[in-house]
């Protein structure tokens, strides 16, 4: 989980850093190897730094695109393309992603709306235009 690798002030947790360091060391250490001087490990932490940057706006870039995709459909057809790709239990499944199921929790929420609004109509026919039972 996130807090897991990164603390409420935006830091790494010893957990964290131990898997950040895990996954970089060696690909820094083969860098820094061929490095001759100082100037060239500087360079390798300006390219690493670039590198990240641009894998973070990419990760960025492409949840926003899946939004709009998913946006981009209305109700029937946004169910419709989750049960085509993950089965009628949809929900249950752990492989959908946190926009479409950020997606579904506002879709159910307004059927749920709805059908307390549609329950509160009858409610309100009953009251008013049966007859009253003894």
């Amino acid at each position: 989980m996130f807090k897991d690798l990164i603390n409420e002030s935006g830091w790494l947790t010893e957990k964290g850093r131990a898997r950040l360091e895990a996954s970089f060391s060696k690909v820094l250490n083969d860098l820094f190897s061929e490095a001759e001087t100082d100037n060239q490990i500087r360079v390798i932490g300006s390219v690493v730094s670039c590198f990240v940057g641009e894998k973070v706006s990419d990760k960025i870039r492409e949840i926003q695109e899946n939004k709009d995709f998913l946006l981009s459909m209305d109700e029937d057809e946004f169910l419709s393309y989750l049960s085509n790709k993950y089965g009628d239990d949809f929900m249950l499944k752990a492989s959908i992603t946190r926009e479409e199921r950020e997606r579904c929790t506002i879709i159910f929420a307004k059927k749920i709306e709805k059908a307390m609004k549609e329950n509160d109509k009858i409610d309100i026919f009953r009251k008013y235009h049966y007859p009253p039972v003894y």
